[in-house]
């Protein structure tokens, strides 16, 4: 079972209690005539059984009262869920469902609940099913409401409530989105998605940890372009595999596809026009998947490119790195007139997920920054814990995974492409604080980013915040973002890449001291950061060898580290300045 679990009520008289005519009553009865919840729900909720008569939780919800929801979710704690007695009911009290809500809840009306075992976090929002003398409600939540009774079907717990199977989810929470955009994020289906694909890996035998996945989601969300790096059989290719094949529900959904070493132009990618017969055009199984990606925009694309290096990427990618950034067409061959079903030019459609796996040995070729700065890089590394449990079943095969278990998600994933990803203030103030900080210290070593990166790292953040769900952190979205998006265009001789590694690390090494001043997120550390930074940069040879890498007296140690991924790949990278002279992300 895993930590999200979510839960359908649908009110009655006895639950709703006439709460909103009743919720001034003096005493702990008045309070607590709110919303019951089922013992075998609650069994769901609290596995691990529960001795007291009260419960806290914490909830989220979004402001308003119902009939107006503004975009603004709101988090209390400490709220709680009192038993009713007899072992047959719990009852949500009053408290855990802000009273104003109940102005326009009516018997009838749904309640749609995500509750994170781990946190005790309740996440709600209510559903109506129909206009009376005081409430009047769209056509659009009326047909809402019906759509996910069709959905839910009969109640599998007893008085009106549901604990719908994982498939059934999204559809749901998609139904709710067209009574507020917003559901998606308020009811975690991110961090759900996320979950049960962890569950899907974890029940076959295939062990990701949850940093690196959601690092992985979060970036196939923000931009459909993700390289995966590290050493031959470390499971890059795995890994992409498991997702694609988990969120497809057919296997023309995704291509795996071994660049060849022999490869100097698209022909292999995007296929040529026949020179012999001008009606015909001799396509590749990418094409027709990108062909495919266009008709069924609603579901997700998979397209891996297996060891992108043994052939330079510029001679046969340049053109979809083009377009990808872009937007614009890509120009199969000349003339309007079509031949066979292959028109003369294609845009790659947004759902369309491209994910290129580097190894690196001595007979692959380095990516240039051009390529690099297009998307999030990520690192895969295999520890002794990591490869203990693939050796207790080291035959699991990636098709066992998954076979589509997942593609009631796949819509969700698409819609979750279309988020403009504005994030909340007080977040985006502190993220501009330390993206304009790191600019400062880079600017210094004319290695400073631009605008791309900037949005990028953005939509990042949100797209994280989403993936992780409610015990998100600043820090580890910043390190993510550090390690991925920073770090990989750093390469070159000790000469030049020693100070501007040893001033990212005492940027990524040092605590931040945030505080809020009249409602503004501020650094009070600010200029000293930017200092101790600027100090490193000028340090040479043994002295800078011995500040992060000494054995005795360690002043850095990683485990102290603010951002401990990035931390950890900047010692790495100096240390083979140290022992080569040279360095560069894929390497070091």
């Amino acid at each position: 079972m895993g930590n999200m679990i979510f839960t359908v009520r649908k009110f009655v008289n006895s639950n709703i209690g006439w709460f909103y005519e009743t919720r001034n009553t003096i005493g702990e009865h008045g309070r607590e005539r709110a919303v019951n919840i089922n013992s075998p729900v609650f069994e769901q909720w609290f596995p691990e059984g529960v001795s007291t008569p009260r419960v806290n939780i914490n909830t989220r919800y979004f402001q308003g009262n119902g009939a107006e929801l503004s975009n603004e979710i709101v988090k209390d704690i400490g709220r709680p869920i009192a038993n009713q007695g007899g072992g047959k009911n719990w009852r949500l009290a009053g408290e855990a469902i802000p009273g104003q809500y109940y102005g326009s809840i009516r018997t009838g009306d749904l309640m749609l609940m995500m509750f994170d075992r781990k946190e005790r976090l309740l996440s709600w929002i209510c559903v109506r099913k129909e206009s009376d003398d005081t409430r009047t409600i769209s056509k659009v939540e009326e047909q809402t409401y019906e759509s996910i009774l069709n959905i839910l079907g009969n109640p599998n717990a007893d008085r009106n409530m549901w604990l719908p199977e994982s498939a059934k989810v999204p559809l749901i929470i998609s139904k709710a989105k067209s009574v507020h955009p917003l559901a998606g994020e308020l009811l975690l289906e991110m961090s759900y998605i996320h979950e049960k694909w962890q569950e899907a890996n974890k029940s076959n035998g295939l062990e990701v940890s949850s940093i690196l996945s959601t690092r992985f989601i979060s970036s196939l969300l923000t931009k459909q372009f993700v390289i995966l790096t590290g050493m031959t059989g470390s499971g890059k290719t795995r890994l992409a595999q498991s997702f694609a094949h988990w969120l497809s529900a057919s296997s023309k959904q995704y291509e795996v596809i071994s660049v060849g070493a022999d490869w100097i132009g698209n022909e292999n990618i995007l296929g040529y026009a026949d020179a012999l017969d001008k009606s015909n055009y001799v396509s590749t199984s990418v094409l027709e998947l990108i062909l495919r990606a266009d008709t069924y925009k609603e579901l997700p694309h998979f397209l891996v490119f297996d060891e992108m290096n043994l052939s330079h990427v510029e001679r046969y990618f340049s053109d979809f790195l083009s377009s990808m950034e872009s937007g614009e067409p890509i120009n199969l061959y000349s003339g309007s007139e079509q031949r066979g079903h292959i028109p003369y030019k294609i845009t790659l459609p947004p759902n369309l997920f491209v994910i290129g796996t580097i190894n690196v040995d001595e007979t692959t070729y380095s990516f240039s920054p051009k390529v690099l700065d297009r998307a999030n890089v990520i690192e895969f590394r295999v520890s002794e814990e990591m490869l203990s449990s693939f050796l207790e079943n080291p035959f699991t095969k990636v098709t066992e995974v998954s076979s589509g278990s997942g593609a009631n998600f796949g819509e969700s994933f698409i819609e979750m492409i279309k988020s403009p990803g504005r994030l909340d203030n007080d977040t985006m103030q502190q993220l501009k604080i330390e993206l304009l900080m790191f600019f400062r210290v880079l600017s210094k070593f004319n290695l400073e980013f631009g605008f791309r990166t900037a949005k990028e790292i953005t939509r990042f953040f949100y797209m994280h915040k989403n993936v992780v769900g409610p015990n998100w952190d600043f820090h580890s979205g910043m390190d993510a973002q550090c390690i991925q998006k920073m770090l990989p265009k750093i390469s070159g001789s000790r000469k030049k890449i020693e100070p501007i590694l040893a001033a990212l690390g005492i940027l990524c090494f040092h605590e931040r001291k945030w505080k809020i001043n009249q409602g503004i997120v501020e650094l009070e550390n600010l200029e000293e950061l930017v200092s101790l930074a600027l100090q490193a940069g000028k340090l040479q040879d043994q002295e800078l060898y011995l500040l992060f890498e000494g054995s005795e007296g360690l002043k850095y140690p990683i485990e102290n580290a603010q951002y401990k991924l990035s931390f950890d790949k900047i010692t790495r990278m100096l240390l083979q300045l140290e022992q080569q002279g040279f360095t560069s992300f894929s390497e070091g």
